[in-house]
């Protein structure tokens, strides 16, 4: 695909996108419905996974009305990160927030911080607008997309974090703010919304939520 460098605000970079309708490089893994209400249980695994199993869904109530996105740590064994997306927010129930969750090897879940199932670490510089989805890199840096776009505008957001310690009280920053439409968007709309992103060999995937999910590489 032809690659488009988008311009935005002056004060934040602006990205390169490209659509990638055929098969991606390298493979990818379908991953089942990570929404902490599903009934049926999650399947978590990769490629590089001695094992897969299946969690039930989770018996404890999490502190929120809607989770997301989440993704697998690679440093912190059996801890998986989410945010949240709809609800209010409140001093205990954050939305500028990474939530994390920890399981043992046969999926039982564990307490996370102290005593703590479900401990948030704050992000600053990362306004949850309409987090939808987050990714893990190789140099273990989390991509919080605020890639959601109910009203088909833009421009949306993608955030760059180092991985919080699981045992730490302290605020994340952000350390990269990028802004980025869709360069191909139905007439009418200025974007595409999007609810789901992955990263794979060095790059970030995003796919937009239209006709025939076309998958766009940043």
């Amino acid at each position: 695909g032809v690659t488009i460098l988008l311009i935005s605000k002056a004060a934040t970079p602006s990205v390169s996108i490209e659509a990638e309708r055929g098969q991606l490089a390298g493979g990818a893994t379908i991953v089942g419905d990570t929404s902490a209400s599903n009934s049926a249980g999650v399947l978590f695994g990769s490629a590089s996974s001695t094992k897969e199993y299946s969690l039930k869904a989770l018996a404890r109530s999490l502190p929120a009305a809607e989770a997301s996105g989440m993704i697998a740590s690679k440093q912190y064994p059996g801890v998986f990160w989410w945010h949240r997306d709809g609800g209010p927010a409140t001093e205990t129930k954050p939305r500028d927030a990474l939530y994390a969750v920890k399981f043992d090897a046969n999926g039982v879940m564990q307490p996370v911080r102290g005593s703590d199932y479900s401990p948030f670490y704050l992000v600053s510089g990362a306004k949850n607008t309409n987090w939808e989805d987050i990714a893990i890199d190789s140099s273990n840096d989390i991509w919080i997309g605020d890639i959601g776009a109910n009203t088909c505008g833009g421009p949306q957001d993608i955030y760059r974090i180092h991985e919080p310690n699981p045992s730490s009280t302290a605020t994340t920053a952000t350390v990269a703010h990028y802004t980025f439409v869709f360069p191909d968007p139905i007439s009418g709309c200025t974007t595409y919304n999007s609810e789901a992103m992955f990263w794979l060999d060095g790059k970030l995937y995003i796919f937009a939520k239209t006709n025939g999910s076309p998958v766009y590489r940043i």
